[in-house]
């Protein structure tokens, strides 16, 4: 049975193993994002900051008095 090649989406480099990834969660408690351990803390502060991709922001979705 041939092995399952593990990449992260972040990055796109390969990884040893699916217990090479961990989820990153939004604001909200929610699993986003499941990275390599190399890009976790890049993508946990993209999300503190509110920068989810190419979405809008929620104070640019309705303003900040919503």
């Amino acid at each position: 049975m041939e092995e399952r090649q593990h990449i992260c989406p972040e990055c796109n480099k390969p990884v040893p193993s699916k217990d090479h990834l961990a989820w990153v969660k939004d604001l909200y408690g929610i699993p986003f994002k499941k990275v390599c351990l190399d890009c976790y803390d890049t993508v946990s502060d993209r999300i503190l900051n509110n920068h989810y991709g190419d979405e809008l922001t929620h104070d640019e979705l309705y303003g900040e008095d919503y």
